[in-house]
């Protein structure tokens, strides 16, 4: 059993490693060793947007030694801006994957939820219309579709629901 002992908005694990997302102020990722009961913050460096007030998506996602989560920004009740970011215990910075707008507000108050899959050193996430694979520290575009998601080792499968009976298509 671990106590964290700090808000935590989002809890992933990959083998013997824990991880967990802090919100604002401090708003930071923590990778836990449940062996060696090691804890490591991440970032040391936070990637920073034009407006400066980001905060974490409950989501996240462990693999190995690299997290993977989205932080996101409302711009008055008009516009939410989204950066997916990774961080990780060799290259603690955090690195933006992608970003992205939503202008069709006004905004819910309710926050969107974003889904991840990992497993061993893969994890694979949607943005947009697409998959995406980190790869390093790099996203790489893969096939699929960007609605139910799932990584064993180095296989994964996605899911959308296209008809009453949907589809699966495990690549």
């Amino acid at each position: 059993l671990v106590a964290a002992g700090v808000s935590i908005t989002a809890l992933a694990q990959d083998g013997r490693r824990i991880a967990w997302l802090q919100p604002r102020p401090r708003r930071h990722a923590v990778i836990k060793n449940l062996v060696s009961g090691r804890k490591v913050a991440l970032p040391t460096k936070r990637f920073e947007s034009d407006l400066g007030s980001t905060d974490v998506l409950p989501s996240i996602a462990l693999a190995g030694n690299r997290v993977v989560y989205v932080l996101y920004e409302r711009q008055g009740n008009t516009e939410e801006h989204f950066f997916v970011v990774t961080s990780g215990l060799r290259d603690r910075r955090e690195r933006l994957l992608a970003s992205a707008i939503s202008s069709d507000c006004p905004c819910p108050e309710a926050l969107p939820s974003w889904q991840f899959a990992a497993d061993g050193a893969n994890i694979v996430y949607p943005f947009g219309r697409r998959l995406y694979r980190l790869s390093g520290r790099r996203p790489v575009r893969i096939p699929g579709s960007p609605g139910d998601i799932a990584v064993s080792g180095n296989r994964y499968a996605s899911a959308d629901l296209l008809s009453r009976s949907g589809c699966i298509c495990n690549l």
